[in-house]
């Protein structure tokens, strides 16, 4: 079964991620209450807005993100002139980038490989999609309810 093309929580036109071919307000991939890696992506107020733990295939912390801020360790932000931002670790190497698309920039697709504290990958983004490998996940949140729920120990194909 696949589910593409869905809007979750939005509507056409209106300020969405995509992530795993669905249009979507909100994102959480693993846990925000572990130590471990966590990545939540939601539109508050009309602007996209990140926090996330975020390691590299080695399982070493590249990069903490507090509502678009950089915290740590040594990780660069820089803005892109076509709106969004990019944050690279202390090689230049790129840990995610939100770009944007449409015309009033109002599709915002993350980009980057997203890995686990083991190393694992969890998910990666490109200009096309950002696809999920593995759980848990939820795509769009209204209130206590939740879009689409993914548990682990899942691992999508």
């Amino acid at each position: 079964m696949q589910l593409r093309g869905n809007y979750i929580f939005v509507k056409p036109g209106e300020k969405a991620f995509l992530a795993a071919s669905n249009f979507v307000n909100y994102i959480e991939l693993g846990r925000p209450d572990s130590r471990g890696f966590y990545l939540l992506a939601g539109v508050e107020g009309g602007e996209f807005v990140v926090s996330a733990r975020l390691f590299d295939e080695h399982g070493t912390k590249v990069a903490e993100i507090r509502r678009n801020n950089v915290t740590g360790p040594a990780a660069k932000l820089s803005f892109l002139p076509q709106g969004g931002y990019e944050v690279t670790d202390p090689q230049g190497q790129l840990v995610l980038r939100l770009a944007l698309s449409g015309e009033r920039n109002e599709t915002c697709v993350l980009q980057g490989k997203f890995y686990d504290e083991s190393g694992e990958l969890v998910a990666e983004g490109d200009q096309q999609d950002l696809r999920i490998y593995r759980a848990p996940a939820v795509l769009g949140k209204s209130g206590p309810a939740r879009g689409i729920v993914i548990e682990a120990p899942v691992t999508i194909p």
